[in-house]
């Protein structure tokens, strides 16, 4: 009597039956379209940060020019407190004044020190 070699075969013997080319083609163009989907979010949502940028952008633009206003009519009102009759000069009269004011040697030095203490002051603050 002969005998009959018998053999087990497992899942991974077995060679996979070949998809239908169709079925290729649904996978890549669902990929296709994921990858479509998945740009058009990417590029609103780039829009969107491009956006806010220039949001912020504007209100720091427009926080400097309420701090520049802001500090302009305070020096001009702190001028025309020294200025005993502030209506009745010209413009030209207040820079007359103020370049005989400013040209003068004492003054001239008063100033830079200031400005030297407050850039010392600045550099100090920013080191902490």
């Amino acid at each position: 009597m002969s005998q009959i070699e018998t053999t087990e075969l497992s899942l991974n013997d077995v060679s996979p039956i070949a998809e239908p080319k169709g079925a290729r083609r649904k996978d890549r163009v669902s990929e296709i379209e994921r990858l479509t989907e998945e740009k058009q979010r990417n590029e609103a949502k780039a829009r969107r940060l491009e956006n806010e940028v220039k949001a912020l952008t504007a209100e720091a633009k427009g926080l400097r020019r309420k701090e520049r206003n802001h500090r302009i009519f305070t020096r001009g009102g702190m001028l025309e407190a020294f200025l005993q009759e502030p209506l009745l000069l010209t413009n030209d009269q207040v820079y007359t004044l103020l370049k005989i004011v400013f040209h003068k040697p004492e003054i001239d030095r008063m100033r830079r020190q200031m400005i030297e203490d407050s850039k010392r002051k600045i550099a100090e603050e920013e080191t902490r």
